[in-house]
């Protein structure tokens, strides 16, 4: 017989890992609480590529300065940059969205382009637009 554990909802999260998200078409790139812990919460950040190793470098720096970006506000206490200048002139491919786990070295995030990461599309969001704008499909009751 299984040994089913309960489920509690009350119970605390266990610690989430820092991650960096590259969404699709490069629009933006998405940092989650952890990460901006790590950088010790910024409120720009400056952002670098090491094309032969194909590590992203985000450090924290100061708001207005010509080269930084400015973070902006995500849900869940993550913050955004725009992403598409940066992806394109690099030529990272953003077919897919992609979620990537992070590590300090020095002053800087990385994120390492070539290690496992998650991919995700945004499909989810289209169904979810088709479902709610009624448009639900010829969908017929067979036997």
């Amino acid at each position: 017989m299984p040994d089913f554990q309960p489920f509690e909802r009350t119970s605390s999260r266990s610690a989430r890992e820092p991650w960096v998200t590259i969404h699709k078409d490069g629009e933006s790139i998405l940092m989650n609480r952890e990460a901006l812990q790590l950088l010790k919460n910024p409120q720009a950040v400056e952002i670098s590529f090491d094309p032969v190793a194909k590590l992203i470098g985000i450090r924290a720096a100061k708001s207005g300065e010509g080269k930084n970006y400015h973070l902006r506000n995500h849900r869940n206490g993550a913050q955004k940059i725009s992403g598409l200048a940066f992806t394109r002139y690099w030529r990272i491919d953003t077919s897919v969205g992609r979620r990537y786990k992070v590590y300090m070295d020095g002053a800087h995030l990385i994120v390492d382009l070539k290690t496992e990461c998650i991919e995700f599309t945004k499909a989810r969001r289209k169904r979810r637009e088709k479902y709610l704008s009624g448009n639900r499909g010829n969908a017929t009751n067979q036997i």
